[in-house]
């Protein structure tokens, strides 16, 4: 295992780039010396941690990685308020959200005299295919180039493929150049991977044909079990914690019939969201990509870029360190392996290269922390009246100084940065300050204008069950 202190994706691209150095004398035609396909892997809210946690345990893909390849041991998203949507911008683009613009899942923006809301890859001008009446999909919000840019800029026949079950995961990854970006359609219960009219018309029939083979395993009565032996349960925490799920429904196996009204396709559509499956989708579509579209074996460079998102949903329902999380990465493990055998088998050993990354983390549950005796806690009723009594009055002109002051005075929070601190370098009053400017992107903000404060609460004492990734 070697070991560095930059970022992975910086070697993809170094990679790529010498695979685009050499030309073919006399024809112009560009011939390649080195990977003909590069795969980018965005874990959703991989801790690092993990990956040590469970070393011995991993067998397929992570056990490739760790043993065979480059880790980079002091890569960090250096921007506050990480998620999904400005995480995997800021891996493809190599910049922070204040560049590539990409603040959050969702903010809200000003439009005349008014506020609205704006979800990160949402665009009215397109329809999503599988359903016309569901809001549009596209990167017309990304506001910085990245590696799929840059690729199609040096080699315009590359072909670049981005699958995920999120669609903030995908999109982001493809850029501007993407030809084939598709996401799980879970959320809305229309099951199946599809697309946007940005890049498509209509479904390819090589994506048709993975649904049509993917359905019934998706949308039948799943039972999820611990599919390691059983000696392996210990590693983790006891199945049962407080904190998990929705309090009930916390030890294995679950099933689904037991779990979620199955008559509601969109309930059902978050329970998978939540649990392995939709892993195992986003890897046959890949391999489906492979073939379909001939990736890495036409004599150029070409982009394949994947977002395996159970790894957030399991983590956000159940905890980072719980049971059906260490299932959850076994089954990622043998996913990994499974897409590594098939990138063997289609492009060829030594004509492709990967880098993994993440695009956030998470806390434990507080529970697990309280437990632990670590500080912890959960927002309650009590707090946030106290934070509303502290604002009471107060009024939001001054790029939310005056609510800054309220907040620190009151002691509800440990510090709140107003705008006009995010706005300009200045004075680093703590380590948090360059992550939240870093963040921030002035006319597109995470919290409700009306309000105009982005806080942060005493270190340690915060948890949520669900979370935003």
């Amino acid at each position: 295992m070697r070991r560095y202190d930059f970022p992975a994706p910086l070697l993809l691209l170094a990679t790529l780039a010498c695979s685009d150095a050499v030309r073919e004398a006399g024809s112009g035609a560009q011939a390649v010396e080195g990977p003909t396909l590069g795969v980018i892997v965005v874990v959703d809210q991989l801790r690092a941690d993990l990956l040590d946690r469970y070393d011995d345990l991993f067998t397929g893909g992570f056990r490739v990685l760790l043993d065979g390849g480059a880790v980079f041991t002091n890569a960090t998203h250096d921007h506050a308020s990480t998620s999904t949507a400005p995480g995997h911008a800021t891996l493809a683009t190599g910049v922070h959200p204040r560049t590539h613009g990409i603040s959050g899942n969702s903010w809200f923006e000003r439009v005349g005299d008014r506020w609205r809301s704006m979800y990160a890859v949402a665009d009215t001008s397109v329809e999503i295919l599988a359903d016309p009446g569901l809001p549009g999909r596209s990167p017309a919000n990304l506001r910085a180039d990245g590696i799929a840019d840059w690729l199609a800029t040096a080699r315009p026949d590359a072909r670049i493929v981005a699958i995920s079950r999120k669609d903030r995961g995908a999109i982001p990854l493809a850029g501007r150049a993407g030809q084939d970006v598709y996401w799980l359609a879970l959320e809305d219960g229309v099951g199946g991977f599809t697309t946007s009219t940005y890049y498509h018309q209509a479904l390819p029939a090589w994506v048709r044909g993975a649904n049509a083979a993917l359905g019934p395993g998706l949308w039948g009565d799943t039972v999820w079990s611990f599919a390691a032996a059983d000696s392996l349960r210990s590693r983790a925490r006891r199945d049962d914690h407080p904190g998990e799920a929705d309090g009930v429904h916390t030890t294995f196996p679950h099933r689904a019939h037991v779990e979620v009204d199955m008559t509601d396709r969109g309930a059902w559509g978050d329970w998978l969201e939540n649990a392995p499956p939709p892993d195992a989708a986003v890897t046959t579509l890949a391999l489906e990509a492979l073939r379909a579209r001939e990736l890495g074996v036409r004599g150029t460079v070409d982009m394949l870029a994947l977002s395996y998102s159970s790894t957030d949903g399991v983590g956000h329902r159940f905890g980072p360190l719980s049971q059906e999380q260490l299932d959850n990465l076994l089954e990622l493990d043998r996913e990994l392996g499974r897409l590594m055998e098939a990138l063997d088998a289609e492009v060829g050993e030594g004509s492709w290269v990967l880098a993994l990354s993440a695009d956030h983390g998470v806390l434990d549950l507080p529970e697990a922390r309280m437990e632990a005796e670590l500080p912890a806690g959960r927002l309650g009723a009590a707090e946030l009246a106290a934070a509303d009594a502290a604002l009471a009055g107060v009024g939001v002109g001054d790029d939310g100084v005056a609510v800054a002051e309220a907040l620190r005075a009151g002691g509800i929070v440990a510090d709140a940065y107003p705008f006009a601190e995010l706005r300009a370098p200045g004075e680093v009053r703590d380590s948090f300050m360059p992550l939240y400017r870093n963040g921030w992107v002035e006319d597109r903000v995470l919290s409700f204008p009306g309000l105009a404060v982005e806080v942060r609460l005493p270190e340690g004492t915060y948890g949520e069950e669900f979370g935003t990734g």
